[in-house]
């Protein structure tokens, strides 16, 4: 069942019946350099921290880590709701981006990855203090 880009009242339906989409609109992580530009905005998150001569390595690591978890992966992927295109309020209205994510698929290359990306933050974070 193709189920159109644009809200109508049986997208909605499909919505809260559990229905899928098969929108493009929320297949942006599989996009070519998508990854690549997460690690960068992490290091670079991570750069401008530690250019402020006041704070530590340790303290710049735990803002680094405390910033990616609530803004990025907390409030942009677990908490909005909608989609980041207008064109596209159908289906995903009431779906996180993690739950339009791969079209809810689970244990897929993106969802492993943006689950391994703060466990590795984490880790280096253990390294050093």
């Amino acid at each position: 069942m193709k189920i159109s880009l644009k809200p109508s009242n049986s997208s909605i339906n499909l919505a809260s019946q559990g229905g899928e989409s098969n929108s493009e609109f929320h297949s942006w992580h599989d996009r070519r350099g998508s990854w690549l530009a997460y690690l960068l905005g992490v290091y670079l998150l991570q750069l401008i921290f530690l250019s402020l001569p006041f704070l530590s390595v340790a303290t710049v690591w735990t803002l680094t880590l405390v910033t990616h978890n609530v803004v990025i992966m907390y409030l942009a992927l677990h908490h909005a709701k909608g989609s980041i295109w207008i064109d596209s309020q159908g289906v995903e209205r009431y779906q996180t981006q993690w739950e339009q994510m791969d079209n809810g698929q689970q244990y897929t290359p993106n969802r492993k990855f943006y689950t391994v990306v703060p466990i590795v933050v984490i880790l280096s974070l253990c390294i050093q203090k």
